[in-house]
């Protein structure tokens, strides 16, 4: 059951993203703000590694 939940899920890197960073949305606004504004600056300078979670359903 497990796997089949996961397969329409797939796990990728911020820079290996092909969707403009401003159509992300999520139930939390800070995190939509932090992704929008300061996440690619952040990996960028090494601070942080940022992966998205995308529901292909």
């Amino acid at each position: 059951m497990i796997k089949e939940n996961l397969k329409n899920l797939t796990v990728l890197p911020l820079e290996n993203l092909e969707i403009k960073r401003n159509t992300f949305s999520c139930s939390n606004k800070e995190s939509e703000k932090y992704f929008r504004q300061y996440a690619s600056q952040d990996v960028k300078k090494g601070l942080a590694k940022c992966f998205v979670l995308i529901d292909h359903k």
